[in-house]
């Protein structure tokens, strides 16, 4: 499955072995950091959603200065919710492009040859 890995070291069964347990973790690895990914931008558009419901409910009224500064500490925390979790993914995220990318290339690699 691996015939780079053999090209190093003799072939040995146990190796072989190992070979495929590294490379079934580091699959799943990689699917759950793009869960994570996935799960956390579905999560923040979500909640920028129920906001944008709420301030459609309160269009057009005339609301006391207790809505507004809940309506405003309500939109700091998103935001600040937003800058926190783009802080955190964005190196995950980045770090997910380049490995689907040596995948893609190691694909491409075994393709041609």
């Amino acid at each position: 499955m691996f015939p780079q890995v053999f090209t190093v070291i003799t072939y040995n069964t146990w190796v072989a072995v190992l070979v495929l347990v590294i490379n079934s973790v580091s699959t799943l690895t990689l699917c759950f950091s793009d869960q994570i990914i996935i799960m956390g931008s579905l999560a923040l558009g979500n909640y920028f959603q129920i906001f944008n419901d709420r301030m459609i409910t309160h269009k057009g009224k005339k609301l006391t200065s207790d809505q507004w500064k809940t309506l405003r500490v309500d939109y700091t925390r998103l935001c600040n919710l937003a800058r926190l979790l783009n802080d955190y993914l964005c190196h995950l995220l980045c770090v997910s492009l380049i490995l689907h990318l040596y995948i893609i290339c190691v694909e491409l690699h075994q393709g041609v040859v």
